[in-house]
């Protein structure tokens, strides 16, 4: 495919792909995977000026790890529901149509052939 297409396709691999953002520059942040070679693998979303150009670009930035980016997101609409039930409701309906996307029903058929041919 071309390189737009394939760039789509990653910004929706992820649940918070395309969706977070460097407070200091303004750049995304993009998923990491630190020590993925030892079995302390860890995710961590830092800026991406600061991985692609390096600290002058960036200097204040810090990778955040993935579990707490994940504990804010739930804080967040845990604290969204008790003020705006109705937003919640909205943000449910969206989720449920993104999850009948036929990317995803396509990602979901991939995966359980390489699953199946793995076994």
């Amino acid at each position: 495919g071309s390189a737009t297409s394939q760039r789509a396709k990653i910004s929706r691999m992820y649940a918070f792909s395309s969706k977070l953002v460097c407070g200091f520059c303004g750049a995304m942040l993009s998923r990491r995977h630190w020590h993925s070679s030892t079995k302390y693998i860890v995710i961590k979303w830092p800026c991406s000026n600061f991985t692609k150009r390096g600290k002058s670009t960036c200097c204040d930035a810090k990778a955040i790890p993935e579990n707490v980016v994940e504990a804010f997101f739930v804080e967040v609409y845990n604290r969204l529901a008790k003020i705006d039930p109705e937003a919640i409701e909205e943000f449910l309906v969206l989720a449920r149509e993104a999850m009948q996307s036929v990317d995803l029903q396509d990602l979901i058929k991939k995966s359980n052939s390489r699953i199946q041919s793995i076994s």
